[in-house]
């Protein structure tokens, strides 16, 4: 018999919308379920979605896939072969942290990445400059947003949400093409470029636009709660 398809979907701005989910949104995700996996991917930590409201998933994929979860018997456990790989980076890591707290920024420390609100940091595109600038070898950098701001996601060069979806596939015995991404900003790309079948909000970023029209996925003509919607119904479908 072969494996449900997956879908991998991002929270912010994609299917939660200052910090609310809708609970029609809900209501089609369980629908979705019922067909396929649905597996959240997140720059966030864990620990850091704690104060989001429930979001039915089959899996969780946190800080831009340095921390993969394994779903067994309905409680999530850390991938420990991809928690070796991290390890590999995590003195270098937190030095560079380190450093970054040193010059001012604010730092969110996870379990194999940092992150660090570049406006509540009271930052500028010099000081973010400076960061691009000396990346450390065996890190990578991006960008995110959530309801808070923009934000800078450091984390292993072996990470990445597209690297992480790769893996979760490989350990479920899914194949990409039995895959589905829902994504709305730059940080989505990878996962976006990964996956079969890409869909985005209608508030998606234009490079998240500009991929999904390229790969004939679907860009929901709304915004917010409701390109939410529209999104999931369009999912529905092509199950």
């Amino acid at each position: 018999m072969p494996s449900r398809p997956i879908v991998f979907s991002d929270i912010d701005f994609t299917i939660v919308f200052d910090s609310e989910i809708h609970p029609k949104t809900v209501e089609l995700i369980e629908q979705v379920r019922r067909q396929a996996r649905f597996v959240l991917v997140t720059a966030r930590s864990k620990a850091e979605c704690e104060g989001l409201p429930d979001i039915p998933n089959d899996g969780f994929i946190a800080e831009n896939g340095a921390a993969v979860y394994l779903r067994e018997h309905g409680r999530d456990r850390l991938d420990p072969e991809w928690e070796q790989q991290m390890h590999k980076r995590q003195s270098v890591l937190e030095a560079f942290r380190d450093e970054l707290a040193s010059r001012g920024w604010c730092m969110h420390k996870k379990l194999h990445a940092f992150s660090s609100c570049i406006d509540s940091s009271g930052m500028q595109a010099a000081d973010v400059q400076w960061v691009q600038d000396n990346l450390p070898a065996g890190l990578q950098l991006e960008f995110s947003r959530n309801t808070a701001g923009r934000y800078i996601e450091v984390f292993p060069a072996e990470a990445g949400k597209d690297k992480a979806v790769h893996r979760l596939c490989a350990r479920l015995g899914v194949d990409l093409q039995a895959t589905f991404g829902l994504g709305d900003n730059s940080n989505d790309l990878p996962m976006l470029e990964t996956v079969k079948m890409p869909l985005a909000p209608g508030n998606c970023h234009p490079d998240v636009r500009a991929l999904v029209t390229q790969r004939g996925g679907f860009v929901a003509p709304l915004e917010g709660h409701a390109g939410a919607q529209e999104m999931l119904r369009e999912l529905l479908r092509l199950l």
